[in-house]
């Protein structure tokens, strides 16, 4: 029972990663089509690397759990 609430939590965390690469290409295409355009992308650009760290710490949570490790920078 353990080991199934901790394979459903793994890939609930899979899930989640990889819905963070989706969104993160998203973010990554309207800071280019706004870059294209000559606009201001300094609020994307912020976003974008707010999305970033989201997305190394979920990775790094995931990689945690799986190993059964801390969340201590290797």
């Amino acid at each position: 029972m353990y080991r199934d609430a901790i394979g459903d939590e793994l890939r609930q965390i899979e899930r989640d990663v990889v819905e963070g690469e989706r969104r993160l290409a998203k973010q990554e295409a309207l800071t280019i089509e706004l870059k294209r355009q000559k606009q201001d992308i300094s609020k994307a650009e912020v976003e974008l690397e707010r999305m970033r760290s989201d997305q190394r710490l979920a990775i790094r949570i995931g990689n945690a759990c799986s190993r059964g490790s801390s969340l201590e920078k290797p």
